[in-house]
């Protein structure tokens, strides 16, 4: 299904999980010798078909995923992660961090499509599309879907601000913090730096090998 619109892939998952449920609704109806307990599950199972129909006609009036995006493929997303990582080298700023989140993010999303063998992240199996919709920053889970050093996602966890320990947010946020000028626990900072630098020797690898 290259070039699906992944507004229909959900909305057919949707649908067929509607199906499966009242099929099951149906059986169940067909078995019941009428006990209390089973009536009301085959009631709420009702309920959620019903929720289900609900949403996959909501979705299929959605925009499409993606609009708005600037289109890029695998190499111009390699391309820009090598840009980003020579941009940055080996300097110790927020701007410098801020360039190597982006190259990091580029390459993550570079072996996903290289991976799976599409030009677009539009066109990623659906098990992608919330990430490509909703999480787009979130490196962590993107390295999770990609298992990517696997044993060194523990690092990736919440920072804090310099100026208050007590404020911390989720590591996909410390994007944010570089670019806004909030200055970042130093430990924390160079935590998330040392992995951001992990992600990109390895994912570099393996677009050189693709």
């Amino acid at each position: 299904m290259a070039g699906a619109d992944p507004r229909q892939v959900f909305v057919k998952a949707v649908r067929d999980s509607a199906a499966e449920i009242q099929a099951t609704c149906n059986t169940l109806r067909s078995q019941a010798g009428s006990p209390a307990a089973t009536a009301d599950g085959v009631h709420q199972l009702d309920q959620l078909v019903a929720k289900l129909k609900v949403l996959a006609d909501d979705l299929a009036h959605v925009s499409p995923s993606g609009q708005g995006r600037v289109p890029a493929g695998p190499a111009e997303l390699s391309r820009a992660a090598q840009d980003h990582s020579d941009a940055a080298g080996e300097h110790a700023s927020a701007s410098a961090y801020l360039l190597l989140f982006y190259a990091a993010e580029c390459s993550l999303k570079s072996v996903s499509l290289l991976r799976n063998r599409k030009n677009r992240l539009e066109q990623l199996p659906v098990e992608y599309q919330g990430l490509v919709r909703d999480r787009g920053h979130d490196l962590g889970e993107w390295a999770k879907r990609l298992r990517i050093l696997p044993q060194r996602l523990p690092d990736w966890k919440a920072f804090h601000a310099a100026r208050n320990r007590r404020d911390s947010w989720p590591p996909d946020r410390v994007h944010q913090a570089w670019r806004y000028g909030v200055q970042v626990d130093p430990v924390d900072e160079q935590r998330l730096v040392k992995l951001l630098r992990e992600f990109r020797t390895l994912l570099r690898e393996e677009e050189r090998r693709r």
